[in-house]
């Protein structure tokens, strides 16, 4: 829908011209400016024309005293008989405020013809003035009479034609003051139209200027709400990303520490292995040198015993024998080693058995210490198994923790960007209709600019249609005018 003001309707002057209107009731406005010094306005409900009117009045009733005091009704004979004689101009006021002429005085053709011309309608009045009242009918010319009478009816067709004269001027001063006010009143319509419009041109160009700094703030707010949606997707998107790289660098930090415990293990089990090796080993060489030291010291002691056992027999031999010189065999049979017949010495060997039993005893403690420290880092192994088996766990469950939490946290970004995208659309969206509306009001206000000078040229082309039409009701009452002065002249 278009703004500004309507365009102002042409006054229809070709209907105004070819057809009279209705007479209608006069505004009463008291208005008293642009009053012409030979032409007294009219006022509220015809105040200045009653005035004058009785002034008028006043004269001619002296006229007619002085008229009376000098020519007498006895000298002047009869009057003629032309129809009855109707008073100078008795007037009544209407229900409108206008002169009404009760009994017209009669008129010939030349004044008929005067006062068509004078009221002519025009098209610069709004309400015509009623039409012009009818005359009388004209009586019979009558016959011819003499001298006293003929200057009778000269000086009644005088005064008559004075009153019709009277009469005329006073239509024509009526038929202007109506004509002014009509024009008056057509110049406050143009006026208040000319204001209206300019009010509302003024209201249209203040609308259009608040609709444009309103259309700037929010062009302004948009952008402002963009800025802080990137700026805040752009610190979430910052948030997120720190917060997946510190849970990346935590899950390295529980790999790495995994990967230490698990070495840490590792090297414990290996320790362990060595430490069982060696006990083993440094067991076996010793169970190994106790036996066979044992075995020895076994061998010896039957060998002693033997020796022991075999000693009293021999002695019997050697005594029981002849010696004789086939007996050197005997005599020079060597002797076994080990076999001491000397008492002190299997003492010793008892000692020596006895230390020997006691360094197996020792042995035996030690390598029942061995496996107890054996058995100890056994137990500490599998603790040290089983705390690494709980990390790993731990740490499988932290990673899964922390892979749903990544999870969600990628998924919250995508979402993220999703959202941004869709907004970004809308603003793109409605940055289009914001440009399109902008077009559409400037291809709207180029229109309205077209209207506007156009109705101003109609608006100049009405007022100089009046204006001529102004100058030819000028030129045209001008004439009239010097027709009804010329016409008593010529008569």
């Amino acid at each position: 829908m278009p703004r500004g003001p309507p365009a102002i309707e042409k006054p229809q002057l070709e209907a105004k011209k070819g057809k009279k209107e209705e007479p209608k009731k006069q505004v009463k406005k008291h208005v008293k400016k642009q009053v012409q010094p030979e032409i007294k306005p009219e006022a509220a409900h015809g105040e200045s024309n009653k005035d004058r009117r009785k002034q008028v009045q006043k004269q001619t009733d002296e006229l007619f005293a002085s008229l009376d005091k000098e020519f007498p009704v006895n000298q002047m004979g009869p009057e003629p008989k032309q129809g009855p004689k109707t008073p100078a101009t008795p007037t009544l006021m209407s229900s409108s405020s206008r002169p009404m002429i009760r009994n017209p005085p009669p008129f010939n053709a030349v004044v008929a013809g005067t006062a068509a011309s004078n009221t002519a309608p025009t098209a610069c009045r709004s309400a015509p003035s009623p039409p012009f009242p009818q005359p009388a009918p004209i009586a019979p010319a009558p016959a011819p009479a003499a001298a006293g009478q003929r200057d009778d009816e000269k000086r009644w067709d005088e005064q008559r034609w004075d009153d019709k004269r009277w009469d005329d001027q006073r239509w024509d001063d009526k038929r202007w003051d109506d004509k002014r006010w009509d024009d008056k009143r057509w110049d406050n319509r143009r006026w208040n139209d000319q204001t209206w419009k300019r009010s509302r041109v003024q209201d249209w160009r203040w609308k259009e200027e608040f609709e444009r700094k309103q259309k700037e703030m929010d062009e302004v707010l948009a952008k402002a709400l963009a800025r802080e949606d990137a700026a805040a997707k752009m610190a979430q998107q910052e948030r997120l990303a720190a917060e997946a790289h510190a849970c990346m660098s935590q899950q390295a930090a529980m790999r790495e520490e995994v990967a230490a415990q698990r070495a840490q293990q590792e090297r414990l089990a290996a320790e362990a292995h060595a430490c069982v090796s060696k006990q083993a080993a440094v067991q076996a060489a010793r169970c190994l040198a106790w036996t066979q030291q044992c075995a020895t010291v076994s061998r010896e002691h039957e060998q002693q015993q033997q020796q022991q056992s075999d000693a009293p027999k021999m002695q019997q031999q050697s005594k029981s024998a002849p010696k004789s010189a086939g007996n050197w065999k005997h005599k020079n049979k060597p002797q076994p080693k080990n076999c001491h017949t000397n008492p002190g010495q299997n003492m010793r060997d008892g000692r020596r058995f006895k230390e020997i039993m006691q360094k197996n005893e020792s042995l035996k403690a030690a390598c029942k210490e061995a496996e107890g420290r054996a058995a100890e880092a056994e137990a500490k192994n599998k603790e040290l198994q089983e705390r690494v088996a709980k990390t790993a766990e731990l740490m499988k469950k932290e990673c899964k923790s922390g892979k749903d939490t990544l999870e969600k946290l990628m998924k919250q970004h995508e979402e993220c960007k999703k959202e941004l995208k869709e907004r970004i659309q809308k603003l793109e969206a409605r940055k289009k209709d914001l440009k399109e509306r902008i077009s559409a009001l400037e291809a709207q206000n180029a229109k309205m600019k077209e209207a506007l000078t156009n109705e101003q040229k109609e608006a100049e082309e009405q007022k100089a249609v009046k204006e001529k039409v102004h100058r030819n009701e000028d030129e045209q009452k001008k004439a009239a005018k010097r027709q009804k002065t010329e016409g008593p002249a010529k008569k």
